[in-house]
């Protein structure tokens, strides 16, 4: 049944704004394929007010040329992350917005071939600036050559952020043979047409200090206008006197 009182259009209004808004987006897209391996990856896709810096290796890892991948080489032996062995990104919204965050999503793959893919760093972790990158957002095995890992992490919990925030997608647990350092390579890849590293959700703007609750106030007076004026209607009909036969 269609709705015709303008209170009740309201409302579905803000609740179907709210549904939008729930509804996460594409926020920062980085588009791997066509880059050599070495160098920085510039964002592709990134939503209004928000600005998506270039993904950068850690200074624990070294570029290396390769067709279609973010490479390094040079990941830690350690079964833990070390500390600049890594990708890393920063998100930062513009001054007045909120930054709310779903989910992230990236490829890799391992890079030599099957008789040392077990040198290549066997395991990957994802940290966050906002706990000073102590603890793993996510972490799994990475993926043996010719095929590409997907992994997708929950980054709900991080919660709205109003100043920047910068993801470490660290590699590790690498075997590679002491003379040969460069055989414990690791790279991201694109995990989808135009996509190998991905952000979900929503940039808004924060409201003015008081302006939910006069909007709040102005709706509830209105409704209690509209009530008193049927009320006063429905006693005038009350006390009306009947028309004589």
């Amino acid at each position: 049944m269609a709705c015709r009182d303008p209170i009740c259009r309201a409302v579905a209004g803000i609740l179907l704004a709210g549904v939008m808004l729930a509804s996460a987006v594409e926020i920062a897209v980085y588009d791997i394929y066509g880059n050599n391996g070495t160098g920085t990856l510039t964002v592709k896709d990134t939503a209004a007010n928000l600005t998506a810096g270039a993904i950068t290796r850690g200074t624990g890892v070294t570029a290396f040329a390769r067709t279609n991948s973010m490479a390094a080489y040079g990941w830690t032996s350690s079964g833990t992350p070390g500390a600049n062995d890594c990708f890393q990104f920063t998100l930062t919204p513009a001054t007045g917005y909120s930054l709310t965050l779903d989910d992230m999503i990236f490829g890799e793959q391992q890079v030599r071939n099957q008789y040392y893919a077990d040198e290549d760093a066997q395991l990957w972790a994802v940290r966050s600036s906002r706990d000073g990158y102590t603890a793993n957002l996510a972490s799994g095995a990475t993926t043996a050559p010719g095929s590409v890992g997907t992994h997708t992490i929950d980054l709900s919990g991080l919660g709205p952020l109003t100043s920047a925030v910068t993801f470490r997608i660290y590699g590790y647990d690498s075997s590679g043979f002491i003379f040969l350092p460069t055989i414990n390579e690791w790279a991201l890849v694109n995990y989808d047409t135009g996509r190998g590293v991905t952000v979900t959700g929503d940039v808004v703007l924060i409201p003015e200090p008081g302006a939910g609750l006069f909007l709040a106030l102005g709706g509830a007076a209105l409704l209690c206008r509209r009530r008193s004026l049927r009320r006063d209607h429905g006693g005038a009909l009350a006390t009306a006197t009947p028309a004589a036969a």
